[in-house]
């Protein structure tokens, strides 16, 4: 929690699993700490630590930098979420586009193999990088009717609040 009131630490963790989902370790870091600094390091420990070869990567967005993508090319993957608000007009048009999609048991994808420029960082300072990524999108029926729901639900408590200063005042204090 962020209330003074409250003196708890606040932890961030690293989970890892094998190929089949069941988990291999954890690591528990400062909440105050970089996720983009503490992937590389665990990632080789991984490797190590279990004689892994090959290592695939699934984070948020957060994690979709220039730095961390060059760091897992070297034989691994990565998995990263991108927001299509945030995303290039190229992918956006990807979304966008009325291509038939492939059908799939849980909802519908397409995906296409795309040379995305990164910035790397090195000792040199910055330079540019194109790394061929395969963008996958995704649509499924169930996530967006709870996305529906969640935005609804939302909107109605914005609605109550508006309606009475006394509630919005409370909301925000």
């Amino acid at each position: 929690s962020k209330s003074p009131a409250i003196r708890a630490a606040i932890l961030q963790m690293r989970s890892f699993f094998d190929s089949q989902g069941l988990p291999l370790a954890y690591h528990l870091f400062p909440g105050n700490s970089s996720e983009k600094l503490s992937l590389y390091p665990l990632k080789n420990r991984i490797r190590e630590d279990y004689n892994r070869s090959r290592v695939v990567v699934a984070a948020d967005k957060r994690m979709n930098c220039g730095d961390n993508i060059n760091k897992q090319l070297a034989g691994n993957g990565y998995i990263h979420s991108q927001s299509i608000c945030g995303a290039d007009r190229e992918f956006q048009q990807l979304v966008l586009n009325k291509e038939a999609p492939k059908e799939g048991e849980s909802g519908k994808a397409k995906s296409r193999i795309y040379p995305k420029k990164t910035t790397l960082t090195n000792r040199h300072g910055k330079g540019k990088l194109s790394v061929h990524q395969k963008q996958v999108v995704f649509y499924s029926l169930d996530y967006a009717d709870k996305a529906a729901y969640k935005r609804a639900r939302v909107l109605a408590k914005a609605r109550r609040l508006l309606k009475s200063p006394q509630l919005l005042l409370r909301a925000i204090n």
